[in-house]
């Protein structure tokens, strides 16, 4: 079983206020934290098997320290708590050897645990066709550092134009 993902993109992001608004005209005069978020990205496709996590071997945006990623790499390391909303596009191909029908799943994972809501399933029933897929979903980090991935399973695939992108909403 064996399938191609073709760039994909993640962005992961975060943000703060500082004071609660008692009224609208205070609104104006309340500082805000400044925004966390980082975008990743893999321009050629890559050949996952199933139980590895998808490499990003580029960072395009980020502002911030709370999200950092290694190019080339996996893991993405979030160091402040708060709330976080990823997000993942790119497109899955099975490879050439796949035995069709063929259920590739995309699993946000967080210290090594699915996190509830962050997956989407491709499944291929006779076609080795490219499958445009995406995902986004918010969680929670309450220790530092958290080690954010994510992994397929199902089998080998392709992926093309991988993408994550991350922000992140604090707390505190």
């Amino acid at each position: 079983m064996t399938a191609t993902v073709m760039i994909a993109i993640i962005v992961i992001i975060a943000a703060t206020v500082t004071a609660a608004f008692p009224a609208p005209e205070v609104l104006w005069d309340t500082p805000v934290q400044q925004d966390h978020f980082l975008s990743a990205y893999s321009a050629s496709s890559q050949t996952t098997k199933s139980g590895e996590s998808l490499k990003f071997a580029a960072n395009a945006v980020t502002n911030g320290s709370a999200i950092t990623h290694t190019p080339g790499s996996a893991d993405f390391t979030i160091q402040q708590t708060g709330f976080y909303r990823a997000t993942f596009h790119g497109t899955l191909y099975p490879t050439k050897e796949s035995n069709l029908p063929l259920t590739i799943t995309l699993t946000q994972n967080l210290q090594g645990s699915g996190i509830p809501g962050g997956q989407t399933i491709q499944m291929f029933h006779t076609s080795t066709t490219g499958e445009n897929v995406a995902f986004s979903q918010f969680f929670r980090v309450t220790v530092v550092p958290s080690t954010f991935n994510i992994v397929g399973t199902g089998g080998i695939f392709f992926c093309f134009k991988c993408d994550r992108r991350a922000r992140n909403h604090p707390t505190g």
